[in-house]
């Protein structure tokens, strides 16, 4: 399920909006924005989404498990959301 699948619009209402439903289902997120706590390799372009440079970490708490992209060196940037590198 893509939240927003044409790449066009606010994620991060989307992502809030998407929250808020509940499942049974393991939930899973891929974002490619940058998040939490992270630090940079140098190559990266910062871009800001909704005024934000970086989405809180508090938002995937209810997420098993958030692949991240974006920073290009391997991390944790939360207990549940790792950067591959």
């Amino acid at each position: 399920f893509e939240l927003l699948p044409q790449g066009e619009g606010d994620a991060l209402t989307a992502l809030t909006t998407y929250l808020k439903k509940e499942s049974s289902h393991p939930q899973l997120l891929m974002l490619h924005h940058l998040a939490g706590s992270f630090k940079a390799a140098g190559s990266e372009q910062v871009i800001g989404l909704s005024g934000m440079e970086s989405i809180p970490s508090e938002l995937f708490k209810s997420f098993q498990y958030v692949a991240l992209g974006h920073i290009h060196k391997p991390q944790k940037a939360s207990s549940n959301a790792y950067y591959s590198g």
